[in-house]
């Protein structure tokens, strides 16, 4: 499965950007064969005056990725995403080995994908994501939070 990260830098050592469609860099990350296998240098997307999630959005589909780690995805995007049957990890804080090693610990030993990254909306106690994709592993994975898929709000809240 192909996975892409967007990053402020062309390695894993990099920060994970928080834009998404304006990130510096996104790492195509294939988890069978366990390495980043392609580093896409995103000016296209920094310098647009409008519609640069769209065009990663779509990129990205094309490549065939399945999930996307990133800070924020903004609606537009999120709706080319959705449409893609892409999944979405938001608000991810670090570098982006941190990140894959937090996806590999929490959701490679989950089956099948989709109840291992939740699409929630609203916020959900511990969480950092206002939004969706809000944590990995059943929706207690990188944000500790516990989102529930297509719900706005989880129990107890």
């Amino acid at each position: 499965m192909k996975i892409v990260i967007s990053s402020t830098g062309p390695n894993i050592k990099a920060a994970v950007d928080p834009l998404f469609g304006r990130a510096a860099y996104l790492l195509v990350y294939d988890t069978d064969k366990k390495e980043v296998v392609e580093v896409i240098e995103n000016s296209e997307g920094q310098d647009a005056v409008q519609g640069a999630g769209i065009r990663v959005a779509g990129l990205l589909a094309q490549k065939g990725c399945k999930v996307i780690i990133t800070g924020k995805v903004g609606p537009k995007a999120m709706a080319v995403v959705e449409k893609a049957g892409m999944q979405v990890v938001s608000d991810a804080e670090g570098t982006v080995e941190e990140v894959l090693d937090a996806f590999r610990a929490t959701n490679m030993k989950q089956a099948p994908l989709d109840q291992g990254l939740t699409q929630g909306r609203g916020k959900t106690p511990g969480c950092r994501s206002r939004n969706r994709g809000q944590g990995l592993g059943g929706g207690t994975g990188m944000g500790k939070g516990h989102g529930r898929r297509g719900m706005g709000r989880s129990p107890g809240n």
